[in-house]
């Protein structure tokens, strides 16, 4: 069973639903309707601001561990949503049942700065894995085999790095034993060709989303149980009425700022 070390999201959404009211949110939006002067712009996008701020701290409880329940999928559409929703997500905790077993995981990355993940220093160091990121449509983002500076068979998805994630949003995250590489609907590898140590993007010629895997290459007689992912800058899959939430306050500031150049 997983491991809930923070408070229900229901209680979350309530609370947050609570600040939006107090806040009167669309009564912002009806204002931007006619023209504002400076200052009442800058007090209504900061009010803006504040309300985005207060639903972040309300949902900003105790970071959450995700322990495999069962066996994760290995295609985006069987792949495995951590819970409760819209809770910082700091590790994943999961075992390779076979040496061709993969498991995916359904995250939302909040801060694409600052996601990293890593199995380096995981509960098990003999196991050699590779991680992999795929977007909301399951086309490949980057992947490593072993992490940079040698050493370890262990494996890092850098924060920082230019091949990264550059939007916050959903994204699946695949763990897999070395040499085990996804491809797409014509067997053509999903990622580029480079060294163990290195950050590999998209393969150039390679079309399509996440379709299967190629564990041909997987050493036999590989170690296989345990694996141990940490995480930074990622989180569950938020509830859909904060997604919704988040897009109707973009909107709503970049429809003020088109108002106010309009009208200038």
């Amino acid at each position: 069973m997983p491991i809930r070390l923070a408070d229900s999201a229901l209680q979350n959404l309530k609370k947050g639903l609570t600040i939006l009211q107090k806040f009167r949110l669309l009564t912002f939006f009806r204002k931007t309707r006619t023209r504002q002067t400076q200052p009442n712009m800058k007090r209504i996008i900061g009010s803006l601001f504040a309300v985005a701020a207060s639903v972040a701290l309300v949902s900003s409880a105790s970071a959450l561990t995700w322990i495999e329940v069962g066996d994760a999928g290995q295609s985006i559409a069987t792949s495995q949503t951590p819970i409760p929703a819209g809770q910082p997500l700091n590790s994943i905790f999961g075992s390779f049942l076979s040496t061709s077993d993969v498991d995916i995981f359904t995250i939302f990355i909040s801060n694409p700065a600052l996601f990293s993940a890593t199995t380096v220093l995981g509960t098990n160091t003999l196991i050699d894995t590779s991680l992999f990121l795929f977007n909301s449509s399951g086309l490949p983002v980057y992947m490593n085999d072993d992490a940079a500076g040698g050493g370890t068979i262990q494996s890092t998805l850098p924060a920082g790095n230019a091949l990264g994630p550059q939007t916050a949003g959903i994204y699946y995250l695949a763990i897999s034993l070395s040499d085990n590489e996804p491809v797409n609907f014509a067997n053509q590898l999903l990622f580029a060709l480079g060294a163990s140590t290195s950050v590999r993007g998209p393969n150039p010629i390679a079309t399509g989303p996440l379709v299967n895997w190629d564990s041909s290459g997987v050493a036999a007689g590989s170690t296989i149980g345990a694996y141990q992912i940490n995480l930074t800058g990622a989180s569950t899959v938020p509830e859909p009425s904060t997604l919704a939430l988040c897009a109707i306050g973009t909107f709503g500031i970049l429809r003020i700022v088109r108002r106010r150049k309009s009208s200038v």
